[in-house]
């Protein structure tokens, strides 16, 4: 056997490593979240519809209504005690959930959290109970669109569906 037979064709050699080499392939990602309104202790997060303000509903909160892209329609409302804008959450905990609220004339399931240790911060997060087909894509959709802000970490981190979508759902 001569030498020149044992030599592989440079060729065959580049062909046989791209063949054996893997394809990194880059998979799209999603962009990361971001806040829509930020709002003190809370935030809404972008990917929602429509934002809807009411400054003092009350002498005691402050309505937030949201309106899904993808649904065309309420989603749910968020009622917040005026010091939610003062400071940032320290805590994230579900205090009361209500079933079955008469509130401004329709039914609603409720899920009330209290963002601040001191009491000055709670929100109501509120889904619609007209249509019981609607109540869980509502759920999903208010508790994955609000964020509690606590200091030292991205309000982003503290999506609210992991403590409230069970409980409105």
């Amino acid at each position: 056997m001569n030498k020149s037979s044992l030599m592989v064709p440079r060729w065959f050699f580049c062909i046989a490593l791209s063949l054996w080499t893997p394809t990194l392939r880059a998979e799209p990602q999603e962009p990361p979240l971001k806040c829509e309104v930020a709002h003190g202790a809370w935030c809404v997060v972008r990917g929602i519809g429509e934002i809807k303000f009411v400054a003092r509903q009350s002498e005691e909160w402050n309505k937030w209504s949201l309106y899904d892209n993808y649904w065309k329609r309420e989603v749910g409302v968020v009622l917040e005690t005026p010091g939610c804008n003062d400071t940032v959450a320290d805590r994230v905990e579900l205090i009361k959930i209500r079933p079955n609220v008469l509130w401004e004339g329709s039914r609603w399931k409720e899920a009330v959290v209290s963002l601040r240790r001191d009491g000055t911060c709670e929100l109501r997060l509120m889904v619609p109970l007209s249509d019981p087909i609607f109540v869980r894509k509502a759920a999903s959709s208010l508790s994955g669109h609000i964020a509690a802000c606590i200091a030292g970490h991205a309000c982003t981190d503290n999506i609210l569906s992991a403590f409230v979508y069970k409980s409105l759902e």
